[in-house]
């Protein structure tokens, strides 16, 4: 009958913990990175480009382009990253608590076993 109540009281107070969230670091503050690409300064349109004004214009426009593909290209490999980490956490998760319910199960179905014998 001791061993009964033990259990009982353990898979009580198991159950309790189970339900009660583990602590957890606050979250940190999350943001990408701004982009630093420099935007060239377009001219007013009410004048016709000269053959030097329009070759820079064009040479600093594809920097600028080319700088932002390589943001993008940036912010998307982190993205992906990011995306698999929380997939294996939530994995990682779900395998707790698969494991915890598992136990928990295990401990129930011996508590009855044993309340059977000390009938």
């Amino acid at each position: 009958m001791k061993q009964t109540l033990a259990l009982a009281l353990l898979a009580t107070s198991i159950v309790a913990f189970a339900q009660t969230p583990a602590p957890t670091a606050p979250a940190p503050a999350v943001a990408a990175p701004a982009m630093t690409c420099a935007k060239p300064t377009l001219p007013p349109a009410t004048k016709a480009l000269n053959q030097a004004q329009a070759k820079q214009l064009d040479a600093d426009g594809k920097v600028y382009i080319d700088c932002v593909r390589s943001y993008i290209d940036a912010r998307s490999a982190a993205h992906k990253e990011a995306v698999a980490l929380a997939n294996a956490n939530a994995e990682a998760v779900n395998g707790a608590t698969a494991a915890g319910n598992a136990f928990v199960t295990e401990l129930n179905a011996l508590n009855t076993a044993l309340k059977q014998l000390n009938k």
